[in-house]
């Protein structure tokens, strides 16, 4: 009896060490895989964010070249505008000096 009760030990010590054997082996590959999805999500996020970032610089980009097209074409107005004023002032300015003489 002794012996067969020792037997049945060995025999469940080998199932419980096969046992977990396998489940390391298990968890290591869960790791493994686990390890592999994180990357390419990373590097999906990383190559999403990168063209993000690219196509929000060139809208930047097109942005300030319009404003600065806009400001410019303003300032030529504006500056039109002061010298057609001027000009305006200084013709009401003679007809006043001339009405004065």
């Amino acid at each position: 009896v002794s012996i067969e009760i020792a037997s049945a030990r060995d025999h469940g010590e080998q199932h419980a060490a096969a046992g977990l054997q396998s489940l390391r082996a298990s968890i290591s590959s869960e790791i493994a895989n686990a390890k592999v999805g994180l990357n390419t999500s990373r590097d999906c996020m990383l190559a999403d964010s990168k063209a993000g970032l690219s196509s929000l610089r060139d809208n930047l980009s097109t942005e300030i070249t319009d404003l600065k097209a806009a400001f410019s074409s303003l300032r030529e107005s504006v500056s039109i505008e002061i010298a057609s004023a001027r000009d305006h002032g200084e013709q009401h300015a003679a007809a006043g000096l001339q009405s004065l003489r």
